[in-house]
């Protein structure tokens, strides 16, 4: 374990500035994870931990001797960041790593933790079971709650939870998301036996202590009654294929293994060039039967049978295939895109759909996805899905239900929107910043805005595209001909935004490629306080200069991005030098 502080000038900044509105600035970083309160922030990469507390400007960096392979996914409003380790569930707090305990006959290097409740009394997430893929029960992961004891240490335990997916069969995920505020409310994820498709369980604690879930996805995902005439998936017979060598005499095994020793020895001359190639005899490993004497009929007749299996096992599978086909709609949920409101009166994710015109050769087709918000204040959750949005995945849900979504899916340079229910336009981060705060208008105006190329096909009414507002291209400059698209100065990327419980603090990420000529992407990330008793320990500081801070770490990749053991004598490499107060990649020629 490694801590390391800020430096002096940030370390002078432990009192806390105070103002009416704060924003904080940070390149090099892409902090993921923020506390409601806005105080801390996270980001994991490369196995190792960045954590820093805004109001103090202490940090903390995890490096590979505590938090190797790890992955920090939520923060508490008392400092404390959930997640794993890469070999167990756990927790870091003040400079320490603290692994918590296992359920019986459970792993942790499958699982860890999701989330944690603002005051750190509950944490949640799951646990691997020991199975793997294809066997007989495919449950892989099982959930988990922590439980804060008097002493401070965490207690595990499960709750009842879906032993069979909606088809019947033993799903291969089932994990806790998040969980709100109070500790009443807990979304859990479930990912059917084919990994196909995936739809969330509302857990809800009665008054009486006791919990119960409700599955959402009957109508949305497949239908209840067609379901029923599913056929059980077939069993591949491929563990009953007839092994030759268990049809051999005494007699058998030693001519075998003469042919095999020939076949060896002359194989090697030949490859010495010691005798022609072919002089080499057949190598016996694929021509096992013709050594089979006394039981050689019995293997015919075996393998026959093994065969006439296989073919009936294909066709049972078609017939399998096509109800599964007939009983689902070609929809889920995108997978681990559940976050619940403080309150848990909302749950926030995303609907992807595919393409009914499909060619039926090609499966599915092309997917959609849209921001969700499902309603969990009636007797039954209600979901709507906001068709307003196209090609948007959900960040955050706030308790009034509004929500927030960036687009495209598939990439680190998003702009985000906010969205206040299905039947409002879905509003430009930037514009909805702007109109409540002139100064985090200024802020993001003069942080960040690019000149970002943009297709000739791209474009159009859907939000998200355009050089209206700043809205950016996925694609970089250097992927198009010079007629394939424009660049669009001046447009505000707003990256990967999301919310506190009431969106009043907002923290964003984000990998851009366009402020480096070379198209070198920059991480970037800040948080925008809109309180009025909002404070930084970091406001009006600038990152002192590499010179000035204790390098801690060095790392190396080749021009392909690709992690390499030591810098190379000769060529072009990249160096990421990890400091006291962040890290920057700078680019070698030898």
């Amino acid at each position: 374990m490694k801590k390391a502080l800020l430096t002096a000038a940030l370390a002078a900044c432990a009192f806390a500035s105070a103002s009416a509105q704060v924003n904080d600035n940070f390149t090099g970083h892409i902090f993921s994870a923020m506390s409601d309160n806005g105080r801390y922030v996270a980001e994991s990469m490369d196995g190792s931990i960045s954590f820093l507390d805004r109001w103090t400007g202490a940090t903390w960096t995890y490096t590979n001797d505590n938090a190797n392979g790890s992955n920090g996914h939520c923060v508490s409003n008392t400092g404390i960041l959930v997640g794993t380790n890469g070999t167990a569930p756990c927790y870091w707090l003040d400079g320490t790593c603290y692994e918590l305990p296992l359920l019986e006959k459970t792993s942790g290097e499958l699982g860890g933790c999701n989330a944690i409740t603002p005051d750190g009394k509950y944490i949640v997430g799951d646990l691997g079971t020991g199975v793997g893929f294809g066997t007989a029960d495919g449950l892989m992961n099982c959930p988990a709650i922590w439980t804060r004891q008097d002493d401070g240490t965490y207690k595990v335990d499960t709750l009842a939870y879906p032993h069979l997916d909606f088809t019947g069969r033993a799903p291969q995920y089932v994990m806790f998301n998040d969980i709100s505020a109070d500790g009443s409310v807990i979304v859990c994820q479930v990912r059917d036996y084919t990994g196909f498709y995936n739809y969330p369980a509302i857990y809800k604690k009665g008054a009486d202590g006791k919990w119960s879930f409700t599955v959402v996805g009957e109508g949305l995902i497949w239908d209840a009654e067609k379901i029923k005439n599913v056929p059980a998936e077939p069993v591949d017979p491929s563990d009953e294929v007839p092994v030759a060598e268990s049809y051999f005499t005494a007699a058998d095994t030693v001519a075998y293994n003469n042919a095999v020793d020939k076949y060896t020895e002359a194989a090697k001359d030949a490859q010495d060039g010691l005798i022609p190639w072919d002089s080499v005899p057949e190598r016996p490993d694929y021509f096992k039967y013709k050594y089979i004497t006394d039981k050689h009929d019995q293997w015919a007749a075996d393998s026959a049978a093994y065969q006439a299996k296989v073919a009936k096992y294909y066709e049972d599978f078609d017939v399998y295939q096509q109800a599964l086909r007939d009983a689902t709609f070609g929809n889920s949920f995108q997978f681990n895109n559940l976050v619940l409101s403080a309150n848990g009166k909302y749950l926030g994710t995303t609907f992807e759909t595919s393409d009914p015109d499909a060619d039926p050769e090609m499966g599915y087709g092309e997917s959609h996805s849209y921001p969700t918000v499902i309603d969990l204040t009636g007797d039954e959750p209600e979901v709507n899905v906001y068709d307003n949005m196209v090609d948007a995945t959900t960040t955050s849900v706030a308790n009034d239900g509004q929500i927030i979504a960036c687009t495209p899916v598939l990439d680190y340079a998003r702009n985000s929107f906010v969205i206040k229910d299905a039947e409002s336009d879905p509003v430009n981060f930037y514009d909805y910043i702007a109109a409540r705060n002139e100064k985090a208008g200024i802020f993001l105006k003069e942080n960040y805005s690019f000149n970002v190329p943009v297709s000739d096909d791209e474009g159009g009414d859907e939000p998200g595209w355009g050089d209206e507002g700043g809205l950016l291209a996925h694609k970089k400059a250097l992927k198009f001909t010079a007629k394939d698209y424009s660049i669009v100065n001046d447009s505000i990327v707003t990256g990967t935004v999301f919310g506190n419980s009431d969106n009043t603090i907002f923290n964003s990420f984000m990998m851009e490629e366009f402020s480096d000529p070379e198209g070198m992407g920059t991480y970037r990330s800040y948080v925008i306080d809109l309180n009025e008793n909002a404070q930084s320990g970091i406001k009006g500081v600038k990152k002192a200069d590499e010179a000035d801070a204790a390098v801690i770490g060095r790392e190396y990749y080749n021009i392909n991005g690709q992690r390499i053991s030591a810098a190379p004598a000769k060529g072009i490499y990249l160096e990421k030098r990890i400091t006291a107060n962040g890290f920057t990649t700078v680019k070698h020629v030898k």
